[in-house]
């Protein structure tokens, strides 16, 4: 062989030909990347790890629950009435509370409906008349708290009938409303003389033709000037939890609310000083129990010499 290179390397390209393609070396067995590239195969993708999670128990339902479902709140309950319903529960909270327990009221009475002049529920502090004292409750059963115009025709009729005699000035003037009043007619009760101008300013609009249905009750003369005097501060409203707290304490709560009876303490008795007739053969069998469990010495007059003794007796005696 004339030791010529055949193979073709390390030869330059022809003068003014095109650049030789290097090509990488080929892959071996021994050398995997020949080219030097480095490049790794993809990691296969990690599977998170498994945690077993518990479920958490459910808290225990009583079985009054399961008979008959969750309770109810009073609120609800009250928000489910009809109307009639509605006075019906405030009549009895007057009665309960106002009447019989603070005894404020010598009597109820109910006027919800046509020709109640503007009052459903009364509390009549003197005997009923045309000029005796009296509470006016106005119910009003509403999905949401009072705004002003729902109360411009109460109020015409409260300034009406008080001025025409039909009644006299209430002492207290109260809205109920299971919504409460909106905020709105809460500032307007917080300020006497604001109600007492808006009132006249909604007169001609929202008052005059809702008093009576025989006639438009135009707000001049004699009943502007009873309007301009009229004490508003006697004018507000009775947050309904207030009057659910109050009736709580009645006989009557359990038969509309449920929750069951509640059956107050009995005081601590005091036993007598000296033992009864019928309790004679109680305390020889209780003297003759603490000689078995002390000695023979143990008598009625010696109990205080031993203080267990003692102690247990007189609680015995204010059980007996």
């Amino acid at each position: 062989m004339d030791g010529k290179n055949t193979s073709g390397e390390g030869k330059s390209a022809p003068s003014g030909g095109p650049a030789a393609t290097t090509l990488p070396p080929a892959a071996s067995a021994k050398n995997p990347d020949p080219a030097g590239t480095n490049l790794s195969p993809p990691a296969a993708p990690t599977k998170p790890a498994f945690v077993s999670v518990l479920p958490k128990a459910a808290p225990q339902c009583p079985l009054e629950h399961i008979l008959y479902g969750p309770p109810v709140a009073p609120e609800q309950h009250i928000k489910g009435y009809s109307e009639d319903e509605f006075e019906n529960f405030i009549r009895e909270w007057a009665f309960q509370h106002k009447q019989i327990k603070l005894k404020a009221y010598v009597q109820i009475g109910r006027f919800g409906g046509a020709g109640d002049m503007g009052r459903d529920v009364v509390g009549y502090i003197e005997q009923p008349s045309s000029h005796g004292k009296l509470d006016i409750y106005q119910c009003k059963h509403y999905g949401h708290g009072l705004h002003p115009g729902d109360v411009w025709t109460e109020l015409g009729k409260l300034c009406y009938f008080t001025f025409l005699g039909a009644f006299a000035v209430p002492e207290e003037y109260r809205f109920i409303c299971p919504d409460d009043v909106g905020p709105e007619l809460g500032r307007l009760l917080e300020n006497p003389e604001d109600i007492r101008q808006r009132l006249t300013d909604e007169w001609n609009r929202h008052v005059e033709g809702e008093i009576t249905k025989k006639q438009k009750v135009k707000l001049e003369g004699k009943l502007l000037r009873h309007v301009k005097s009229f004490d508003f501060n006697r004018v507000g409203y009775k947050p309904i939890h207030e009057i659910i707290e109050e009736f709580r304490a009645t006989p009557r709560y359990p038969s509309r609310f449920g929750g069951g009876l509640i059956i107050p303490r009995s005081p601590d008795k005091t036993p007598p000083a000296e033992i009864e007739e019928h309790e004679q053969r109680y305390v020889e069998q209780l003297i003759e129990a603490y000689k078995d469990h002390k000695d023979d010495t143990v008598k009625l007059e010696t109990l205080a010499s031993h203080p267990e003794l003692d102690k247990h007796f007189a609680r015995s005696s204010a059980w007996s």
